[in-house]
């Protein structure tokens, strides 16, 4: 069904039964508002031509169910006067409503209302859209069974994602970047930020995982943020997330709070990499680090790559928490594991992720920790259609065989080269040096001798030297905290 004007469409959508798929030609479409359209399967609204869009200044979408918007550009110009937290985009008391492949194009110098404001309304998928220059990208307020996944958004005043009293909740894949705050606002901007109300559900179900949040070249801001306000004469039980799960996320930034969650029943923070931008517009020099509140239970942090795990000393034996085996960065370049040693360019401006892959065969690799995206044999996956399957490619012909190259001998060491051996046995990392058996160029040598400088590069907290079927031994019983 092909429609060129605001009319033609409002005629469509009325006449439609479910199933429907209605072009929209390029061009201005002005304001469009659906209420009470409820269907018992998708209708698609999609651009017929996605380098020529249709162009919508304004959205509401009310008590409406199963609508798709496809390659639609949502095109704000503020009123003059207009408030910061206008809605020129907003779904409300409504479900199974999906916007994606879309642009929302915000408006001024820094700017204003919400990019997509929802409330209400369950079932709401937001995939492959780029969205910016609004004060607050997209908030999500009382709703269910949200998928918010592989968005570019970016040039945000405010907070880039908003979640409120949230049920059900995949946020993945999404690449946030590049803050544009106003200096007069006094906005204090996250990336993610989830809050609560008093008398209101706290949020629950939620998974963030696999998206890069990277200040950029942009204002710096606090990444992934759950706090509890507004309970704080509430109990435990009103106040406290539940069943939270944050993994795999690339946080690149530079203030403390690199994900920290307030008081939760059932944390897991797992498989992270926190990175320090250090060429961020900031007077801070603020390392991420991963922080919780001591009230929570059934918390695990584990197979993190951070500066710190907030009050580790006290946290590690928390009772009913495990936090182990993750990974502590130096900051300080005259110490071992010096952060920048670690990675491929962890202070290039603008870092992509490219740059801040781990590198090949070290630690990180070795012990299976960090973000998958942190690995140099994992794919790259955020931003809009990253996670797309990739095409199938023809087959290639056989090559004619290659015959194998003659072997190349070892080369023999000049000097003296003492015996190192390690192995893996559970946690327990065990390195053994001996100078019993060495080689120089006349061949192997009994009675070499070898100086050994031993340093604790990994934060071990439980290291012993060990002589081991009679060798000197290092054990790292709990590497990594």
């Amino acid at each position: 069904m092909a429609v060129s004007t605001n009319a033609e469409l409002s005629a469509a959508l009325s006449s439609a039964q479910g199933g429907e798929r209605i072009e929209l030609a390029g061009g201005e479409y002005g304001s469009l508002a659906l209420r009470g359209l409820i269907f018992p399967s998708d209708v698609t609204i999609v651009s017929a031509d996605p380098a020529n869009p249709a162009i919508v200044s304004d959205l509401y979408v009310r008590d409406s169910s199963r609508v798709v918007f496809d390659g639609i550009r949502f095109d704000y110009t503020a009123a003059s006067g207009a408030p910061r937290f206008d809605r020129p985009f907003a779904v409300t008391t409504s479900s199974f409503i999906t916007i994606r492949n879309s642009i929302f194009d915000g408006s001024g110098d820094y700017g204003i209302g919400f990019g997509l404001d929802v409330d209400n309304s369950d079932n709401i998928v937001i995939e492959n859209n780029e969205l910016f220059n609004f004060w607050k990208a997209v908030r999500m307020m009382e709703c269910a069974n949200i998928i918010v996944s592989f968005n570019d958004i970016h040039t945000i005043n405010g907070d880039m994602f908003n979640f409120v009293s949230v049920d059900g909740v995949l946020i993945e894949g999404n690449w946030l970047h590049d803050f544009k705050i106003d200096p007069t606002s006094g906005n204090h901007a996250d990336m993610i930020q989830f809050w609560t109300v008093l008398d209101q559900m706290t949020s629950r179900n939620v998974i963030i995982r696999g998206n890069f949040l990277d200040a950029g070249t942009g204002d710096q801001t606090q990444s992934i943020f759950m706090g509890n306000s507004g309970t704080k004469n509430a109990n435990f039980e009103q106040y406290a997330y539940r069943n939270i799960l944050i993994e795999h996320n690339i946080v690149y930034n530079d203030h403390l709070h690199g994900i920290s969650v307030g008081a939760a029943d059932g944390l897991t923070i797992r498989n992270n990499t926190l990175l320090h931008d250090p060429h961020v517009d900031s007077f801070l020099g603020w390392p991420p680090e991963i922080n919780m509140n001591d009230s929570s239970i059934n918390v695990i942090i584990n197979k993190n790559i951070t500066k710190d795990v907030w009050n580790w000393d006290q946290m590690k034996n928390h009772p009913g928490w495990m936090v182990e085996d993750n990974l502590l960065l130096q900051y300080d370049p005259t110490l071992p594991d010096y952060y920048v040693g670690l990675f491929v360019n962890a202070l290039a401006v603008g870092a992509s992720l490219a740059d801040l892959r781990a590198v090949s065969g070290g630690v990180i690799e070795a012990f299976d920790i960090g973000a998958e995206m942190t690995r140099s044999d994992m794919p790259m996956v955020v931003g809009p259609h990253a996670g797309d399957p990739d095409p199938v490619p023809d087959p290639a012909p056989d090559p004619d065989p290659v015959p194998d190259p003659d072997p190349v001998p070892d080369p023999v060491p000049p000097g003296i080269s003492p015996e190192v051996q390690a192995a893996l046995d559970g946690l327990q990392l065990q390195i053994a040096v001996t100078a019993g058996i060495a080689a120089n160029t006349s061949g192997i040598s009994s009675t070499a001798a070898a100086i050994w400088e031993l340093q604790n590069r990994l934060n071990a907290f439980d290291t012993r030297v060990a002589i081991i079927e009679g060798k000197l031994t290092v054990v790292a019983a709990a590497w990594g905290n």
